[in-house]
C-alpha cells in the first residue's frame, strides 16, 4: 500500500510505500472511518471540560491540606474533581458535565475556580476546554493489511488512566507479530490472533473505566453542604465511599498486568482452568496466555529481562530433553533459545518444568515433559496450526 504523508513545517508531500499500515491516529482516524470499521455502540457518557490554572501552593491558603485528588460535593453529588499536575503551582478542574455538549467559551472559569476554593485568589488561567468521556470500542480490529491500535481502536473514560496502559498492550502484542510476518516465518493465523487477543482486554479496561466514574455518581443531599451533625455525618460517609472507589481504580494492578488471553488460537492450554483475572490483585501465574512471572535473578536481573528476542523455553530440573522443540522452530525459522534456570523458588513460581514464552512476555506453553510433536507446538505458536 501506499501512502500520501505531508511536512506541515514545510508543506511537502511524501509517499511511503509499505506492506502493513498500523492506525495508531486517536479517536478521530480518519483511517478507521475510511476502513467502515464503526467504534462499537456503547456511546457517550457526558462533556465534561477542564480548566488549567497556575497558583503556587494553593494548599496553603485553605483547610484541606495537600491532597492528591480532591472531589467537589453539593446537593447534586460531585460536579468537580481539583488535581495538582506537578505538585507546586500547575492545577487541573475537570466539570463532570452533562450528557450535552458545552462550549467551553461559555464556561466561567474565574466563577468555577473560586467556588471551588472557597475564596478568591490570583491566579493565572492557562486554558478551558471541553471533551467527550466515551466508552467505545472498535467492532474489529483489522480490515486487510490495515490494523487499529490505542484509542483508534478502542476509548474510554479517563477515570482510571487506563488508556495509556491498554494503548501499549495493543502495541506489545502487535510489534512481535508483525516482525514475525515481515520476517518470513510466521503462519496466516498470527496476525489474525491479535484482534483475538487484545479486543476483549479493550473490552474489560474499557468496561473497568466506566464502572469507576460511575462509582462517583454518589447519593447525598442539600446537608451535605451544612455545617451541622448532618452534614459532617455525610460528608464523613460520601469520603469513605470515594476513598473505597479510588483505591480501586488507582492500586488495580491486574488491569495493567493480570489480562489473560483466554482462548488465544496461539497458546496451548492444559486444561486446568482459567487463572483469576482481576482488575484488582495481580496475581503471577504461569498459565498460558498470562504475563510469564516476574522472580529475581542472579545479578540483580528479573526472569522478565530474559524475553523480548524470540521465543524462550525456560526449562527447570526434571525439564528433560527438549531438543526436538529446537529443531522444529529452526526448520520455521522461528527464533528459539533454551535458558536453563535452577534455582527451586523460580520453579516454584513457574509452577512447571518448562515454559514456553513468546518474545512479548507471555506464556504459549507450559509442562511437565516435552510434548510428543514439537512441530505442532512451533506451528501453533506461530500462527501456522491448522
Amino acid at each position: 500500500m501506499t501512502a500520501q504523508v505531508t511536512d506541515l513545517e514545510n508543506d511537502r508531500t511524501y509517499s511511503i510505500r509499505s506492506q502493513y499500515l498500523v492506525a495508531c491516529c486517536g479517536g478521530r482516524s480518519s483511517i478507521r472511518d475510511t476502513l467502515g470499521i464503526p467504534l462499537g455502540n456503547q456511546g457517550v457518557l457526558g462533556y465534561p471540560a477542564s480548566i488549567f490554572f497556575r497558583t503556587e501552593y494553593l494548599w496553603e491558603r485553605h483547610d484541606k491540606g495537600k491532597t492528591a485528588l480532591n472531589f467537589l460535593i453539593d446537593a447534586g453529588g460531585v460536579w468537580a474533581t481539583l488535581i495538582p499536575l506537578d505538585g507546586r503551582e500547575l492545577w487541573r478542574i475537570t466539570l463532570h458535565g452533562s450528557k450535552d455538549y458545552v462550549d467551553p467559551k461559555g464556561i466561567d472559569a474565574h466563577a468555577i475556580i473560586s467556588r471551588v476554593a472557597g475564596f478568591d485568589f490570583y491566579y493565572e488561567l492557562l486554558s478551558c476546554g471541553s471533551w467527550i468521556r466515551r466508552e467505545m470500542v472498535a467492532d474489529r480490529y483489522r480490515e486487510g493489511r490495515v490494523l487499529l491500535a490505542g484509542d483508534c481502536a478502542h476509548q474510554n473514560t479517563p477515570t482510571g488512566g487506563y488508556g495509556m496502559n491498554t494503548g501499549i498492550g495493543d502495541a506489545v502484542d502487535l510489534s512481535w507479530k508483525l516482525a514475525a510476518t515481515l520476517n518470513g516465518w510466521a503462519g496466516d493465523g498470527l496476525l489474525e490472533s491479535y484482534e483475538s487477543e487484545r479486543r476483549p482486554v479493550a473490552v474489560r479496561n474499557v468496561t473497568e473505566a466506566t464502572a469507576n466514574y460511575r462509582r462517583r455518581n454518589l447519593a447525598t443531599s442539600e446537608a451535605v453542604t451544612k455545617d451541622s451533625d448532618e452534614g459532617r455525618a455525610l460528608r464523613a460517609k460520601l469520603g469513605a465511599q470515594l476513598s473505597e472507589a479510588n483505591e480501586r481504580q488507582h492500586r488495580g494492578h491486574g488491569i495493567a498486568l493480570g489480562h489473560i488471553y483466554s482462548g488465544s488460537p496461539i497458546c496451548v492450554y492444559d486444561g486446568e482452568g482459567d487463572a483469576p483475572d482481576t482488575v484488582n490483585d495481580f496475581i503471577q501465574t504461569s498459565y498460558p496466555g498470562s504475563r510469564a512471572p516476574h522472580t529475581p535473578l542472579p545479578a540483580g536481573q528479573s526472569t522478565l529481562d530474559l524475553f523480548g528476542k524470540g521465543f524462550v523455553l525456560l526449562r527447570f530440573p526434571g525439564g528433560g530433553d527438549v531438543s526436538a522443540i529446537g529443531v522444529a522452530a529452526d526448520a520455521r525459522g522461528v527464533p528459539f533459545r533454551v535458558i536453563d534456570i535452577g534455582e527451586p523458588d523460580i520453579a516454584a513460581t513457574y509452577e512447571r518444568r518448562l515454559a514456553l514464552v513468546r518474545p512479548d512476555g507471555v506464556v504459549a506453553w507450559r509442562g511437565d515433559a516435552p510434548p510428543t510433536d514439537a512441530a505442532t507446538l512451533i506451528d501453533r505458536v506461530r500462527g501456522a496450526a491448522t
